[in-house]
């Protein structure tokens, strides 16, 4: 391998976990920057204090469900990069489609917390594989690329967030559902190299 040649974001090895973590981020932003709106318009909460509060219970289901996963579940349960990888935006996107056609505050909640199950399994799966992929040597490179992608995401999904909402108020959940399923079913034939 030539050492003297910078990693370049659009490299095969690289490239599917960069696309990856930006679509994440851009539909993780553009949900959240939504929630309130969907809350009040879609499940008719029209109190102000009230939607504050079923904002915060739904991020916070979300935050925690993703902390124990990553913090006890992740730990005890052996699962390989690939599989993760594999099944994390597919259920990350059946989550997104849930929430388009919840008509309660309970299902809300329990969708937020499916997306926080889902979120805690593509963290890992996406740094995991494209470290896997390169030779120590280029590990900062590849660090690098991985921290910048999800700012990129984060930059597009509250546009495309808000346009969607404004056409309808479910389209950033179905669409946003449907671009991860999609990215799923791609990560299905993405070869990961074996856990070291």
């Amino acid at each position: 391998m030539n050492q003297n040649k910078s990693l370049k974001f659009y490299d095969s090895r690289v490239l599917p976990f960069l696309i990856g973590w930006s679509v994440a981020f851009m539909v993780f932003t553009s949900v959240q920057i939504i929630s309130a709106f969907f809350i009040q318009d879609q499940l008719g909460i029209s109190d102000p204090d009230q939607v504050i509060k079923f904002t915060s219970i739904a991020l916070l289901s979300m935050a925690l469900t993703s902390t124990f996963m990553q913090a006890v579940v992740l730990q005890v349960i052996n699962i390989s990069t690939q599989t993760l990888l594999r099944i994390c935006f597919l259920i990350f996107g059946m989550v997104l489609i849930s929430i388009s056609v919840v008509d309660s505050l309970t299902e809300f909640f329990l969708a937020y917390a499916g997306m926080g199950i889902a979120f805690s399994m593509i963290t890992p799966s996406l740094n995991a594989a494209a470290t896997l992929s390169f030779e120590p040597s280029e590990q900062g490179e590849v660090a690098g690329f991985l921290a910048g992608a999800p700012v990129v995401g984060m930059i597009l999904g509250p546009t495309i967030g808000t346009l969607l909402y404004n056409l309808d108020p479910t389209f950033p959940f179905y669409y946003g559902g449907l671009g991860a399923i999609i990215l799923g079913v791609y990560f299905q034939f993405v070869r990961v190299s074996k856990d070291h």
